[in-house]
Parts: structure tokens; sequence; C-alpha cells
């Protein structure tokens, strides 16, 4: 499973994005309310890389839009989408270290 992280009004190429990891088989789909609630602990909508920490068995692969990383700052839900927060995006990337989620870092052009 993957966690996407992109810009807000980044479109996503599914059928590409497979294509670009080199997946063999079906087609990528999003998750649906259980394994959201399994693997990341959070229903739809409130999708957040700060999820990661509820992922205790590593199957969640962190893939986050290059373009985003090139920011001092990330906004985003604290796995409520009630709210938002921001972070350092350096930061961020260390949780997701620590968390034992290295990211990957995606180039969309």
């Amino acid at each position: 499973m993957f966690l996407l992280v992109v810009e807000q009004d980044h479109t996503v190429n599914l059928r590409r994005l497979r294509d670009k990891l080199n997946l063999p088989g079906g087609q990528l789909a999003f998750a649906s309310t259980q394994r959201l609630e399994k693997y990341l602990g959070v229903v739809p909508g409130s999708v957040s890389p700060l999820a990661i920490i509820n992922d205790h068995s590593g199957a969640v692969r962190v893939l986050i839009q290059h373009t985003l990383l090139e920011h001092e700052w990330i906004y985003l839900h604290p796995c409520r989408n009630t709210h938002s927060t921001r972070l350092r995006t350096a930061d961020l990337l260390k949780l997701l270290d620590i968390w034992a989620h290295p990211v990957t870092a995606l180039d969309f052009s």
C-alpha cells in the first residue's frame, strides 16, 4: 500500500503512477474505509502523512511529490480533516524516518 502526498491541486493519473513505480498487475485504487482504519487509523478525507504513526506493520510506503520537498513548510491534517497544521518539511521527513517510513520523492513531470 502507498500513501501518496501531492500538492492539493495536482491531478494524479493512477495508471501512469503504477507504471512509474513498475508495479505488476492490476490497477491502483484508493484505499477502502476499512483499510484506512486498519493501517492508518483514519477515515476517508482525513488521510495525512502523520497517520503513518499508526502503521506498526510497515505495510504503507510513503511517496511524496518532489516539489513539496522544496518548500520549507508543509500543511496537512493532523489526522482529522476539521483542522490543519503546518510543519517544517524537514521535520516531517525526520518523523517519518523515526517511524521507519522513509520517503520516496516522485517527479510527476
